[in-house]
Order: C-alpha cells, then sequence, then structure tokens
C-alpha cells in the first residue's frame, strides 16, 4: 500500500511541476510582452520630450526667454 501511495505521491507532484512550468512560460511570455508595451511607451515618452525641448526655444524666443510685453 505504501508504494502505490508513492507513486501517486510522485505522480501528483510531477504534473504540479509541469503545471508550474506551464505557468512559468506564461508568465515569462507576458512579462515580454508587457516589457516591449513599455520600450514603445519610452520611446513615445521620448519623442515627445524632444518636441517639447525644440518647441520651446520658439514660444519663448531664440534665447529661451520670453519676450517682454
Amino acid at each position: 500500500m505504501a508504494a502505490k501511495a508513492a507513486r501517486t505521491r510522485r505522480d501528483n507532484l510531477m504534473k504540479s511541476i509541469a503545471d508550474l512550468r506551464d505557468q512559468h512560460e506564461a508568465a515569462l511570455a507576458a512579462l515580454a510582452d508587457e516589457e516591449a508595451e513599455l520600450r514603445k511607451v519610452e520611446l513615445l515618452m521620448e519623442k515627445e520630450s524632444a518636441m517639447v525641448q525644440t518647441a520651446l526655444p520658439v514660444a519663448h524666443g531664440e534665447n529661451g526667454f520670453a519676450h517682454a510685453r
């Protein structure tokens, strides 16, 4: 009886290991997707920041100061 219980326990553990590996692979894939999305957002923010930096001298005059009224 102990051998049968040990085999059942082993089989359950092996199934749990396989399930956890599947979950791990899915989590890694989701992480990769989220990191790619984050990089897209970071690049967009860099682009927008560069656009703002180039627009500021135009808005405030060439020396960077607002024109006196």
